[in-house]
C-alpha cells in the first residue's frame, strides 16, 4: 500500500482539566482499525492529573505538548490543528 492509500492522520485532542474523560478518549482513539495515525494532545495548562494520565499510556503514536500559559479554548484548539 502506498502512502497515498494509507496517509498519516493526526488526531488532535485539545484539553484543559480533562482527567474525567481523557483516558477513555485516548483509549478509544488507540483502538481504531486504521493504524497510520498520531495522537496530538495539547494541554492548555491543566491543573488536574491530565499530564499523568497521558504519561501513563505507553504508545509511540502519542505526542503531548503542554502550553506554558492557558491560551483559551479556541486558541488551544487552533494551536493543536497547526501542530
Amino acid at each position: 500500500m502506498t502512502d497515498t492509500q494509507n496517509p498519516l492522520v493526526s488526531i488532535c485532542i485539545p484539553v484543559f482539566n480533562g482527567e474525567n474523560y481523557l483516558h477513555d478518549c485516548i483509549d478509544s482513539v488507540l483502538k481504531q482499525d486504521y493504524s497510520n495515525f498520531e495522537v496530538l494532545i495539547l494541554d492548555n495548562c491543566s491543573t488536574d492529573s491530565t499530564s499523568s494520565i497521558v504519561f501513563s499510556i505507553n504508545d509511540r503514536r502519542i505526542r503531548y505538548i503542554r502550553n506554558k500559559n492557558n491560551i483559551g479554548a479556541i486558541n488551544n484548539f487552533s494551536k493543536c490543528i497547526k501542530k
